[in-house]
């Protein structure tokens, strides 16, 4: 069990670290209030870190799925060899 939630959590952070860095635009616009709109480019340090949170936020997410689906599992194996 240990195992397989340590691998999905590497997985999931590297996995979801190198696909926000493939698919997340550095560039955000910015609309004032009189309608016009300006382009601003996000520094490369505050862009990691913003994708570092996103990944580990991902992680989390996949690791609570994961020992859901686990325990999921385990009970079911428990509930069919009782039968």
């Amino acid at each position: 069990m240990e195992r397989k939630i340590v691998k999905s959590a590497i997985y999931s952070l590297i996995g979801s670290f190198l696909l926000l860095f493939a698919v997340m635009p550095r560039e955000k616009s910015i609309t004032d209030f009189d309608g016009m709109s300006s382009i601003e480019i996000i520094p490369y340090s505050d862009f990691f870190f913003m994708i570092a949170l996103y990944s580990v936020r991902i992680t989390l997410g996949v690791l609570i799925l994961s020992g859901f689906v686990y325990f999921a599992q385990e009970n079911e194996k428990k509930t069919s060899v009782k039968t």
